[in-house]
């Protein structure tokens, strides 16, 4: 994967998108699929290709994106940090300024629905911010940056 969330120079990132395929666990539906009687509908491919879509236009948009890919789920990240913030005196953490820059920039929004009590009272809903048609998460989070294990490489070379 060109823009691998492996090659992130940082600890910690910020998840801005997530992707998720289907699995089937009714053990007549997954003998019928094992038999070649029925086929999964998967959306893991779809998953990853809008993952790969999504991660594209960030870094068009010149923003440090990556991909990430497992059997389950695609995920999206912006970003390279090395914390996410300062420990203080009183026991929280003073989150990184340029994390929680992000984090606003991708996070949802609040959009009146028009269909308050009164005039002045409109409700409001989130609405998750897009790219390119496809939608971020409604809270993007921070998350460690995963490594490719000592195991792996040893494989790898054999």
């Amino acid at each position: 994967v060109e823009h691998s969330l492996l090659k992130c120079p940082g600890k910690f990132t910020l998840q801005v998108a997530t992707f998720r395929g289907n699995a089937e666990i009714r053990q007549n539906k997954v003998r019928d699929i094992e038999e070649g009687k029925s086929k999964l509908k998967s959306n893991l491919a779809k998953a990853t290709e809008d993952a790969h879509k999504m991660t594209v236009a960030l870094r068009a948009k010149g923003y440090e994106a990556y991909e990430f890919h497992d059997r389950y789920a695609s995920i999206v990240t912006v970003g390279s940090f090395n914390t996410v913030g300062t420990p203080r005196q009183d026991g929280k953490t003073e989150i990184n300024p340029q994390l929680y820059a992000l984090m606003k920039r991708f996070g949802s929004t609040k959009q009146s629905d028009g269909e308050g009590k009164g005039s002045k009272e409109l409700a409001s809903v989130l609405q998750p911010k897009q790219i390119i048609g496809i939608p971020f998460d409604m809270s993007p989070i921070p998350i460690h940056v995963p490594r490719v294990s000592l195991s792996q490489t040893y494989e790898k070379r054999r």
